[in-house]
């Protein structure tokens, strides 16, 4: 099962670059917004992968935490350097900082609740990352418009936002390959979603 699970991490990873490049400007914006939609388009054609569905099935959707005290489960992450070095390693295809895994723990201290929702079907992921990636975009376009000093903020909280939403994605494929640990990681992976849609909302 490695390879659907990697083609997923390397069209993750693309996505990451090509957002990368329009946040920072450094294509047209036309060129730009297209190349990105082009690397989600690869994203979401990576998920549709029948085996990787199979997993999903078998790995993740019953370790998902309905009943457990996530709260509990997060301070024991925090403790546990051995957990965020496993989680770091998990998507280091994804080139994921340990700070990035310590900020979607500390949101899931934040908020266990909402991080334990199911989520039935990798094709949910997949229109969640395509929601999220629509948002940024609209973002990005009103940074553009706002002060020098606005639009750097806004565009440091817009590349937050979009590198949670493709993070959060990326640990749950990723951490099929470990089944032990799926609860946690399905709920840290869950919470940096969430996070992704906290930094790229309208408010």
């Amino acid at each position: 099962m490695e390879q659907p699970v990697q083609l997923v991490l390397d069209n993750l990873y693309e996505l990451k670059k090509a957002h990368q490049r329009l946040i920072a400007g450094k294509t047209p914006t036309a060129q730009g917004e297209k190349d990105a939609d082009r690397a989600l388009g690869h994203v979401l054609k990576s998920l549709e992968d029948s085996r990787l569905d199979e997993l999903y099935r078998r790995v993740i959707v019953p370790a998902q935490p309905r009943d457990l005290n996530a709260a509990q489960i997060a301070a024991a992450a925090v403790s546990a350097t051995r957990l965020l070095a496993r989680e770091t390693a998990a998507v280091r295809d994804l080139r994921v900082r340990s700070a990035d895994v310590r900020r979607a723990i500390a949101g899931l201290q934040k908020e266990p609740k909402r991080a334990t929702k199911p989520v039935a079907e990798l094709a949910e992921l997949g229109q969640t990352l395509e929601t999220l990636h629509q948002a940024a975009k609209v973002r990005l376009e009103k940074a553009r418009k706002e002060t020098r000093k606005s639009k750097k903020e806004s565009k440091k909280q817009l590349w937050r936002g979009i590198w949670s939403a493709i993070f959060g994605v990326g640990l749950i494929v990723a951490n099929t390959r470990l089944p032990a640990a799926a609860a946690v990681s399905y709920s840290v992976g869950l919470s940096a979603l969430h996070q992704a849609g906290r930094d790229l909302s309208e408010d």
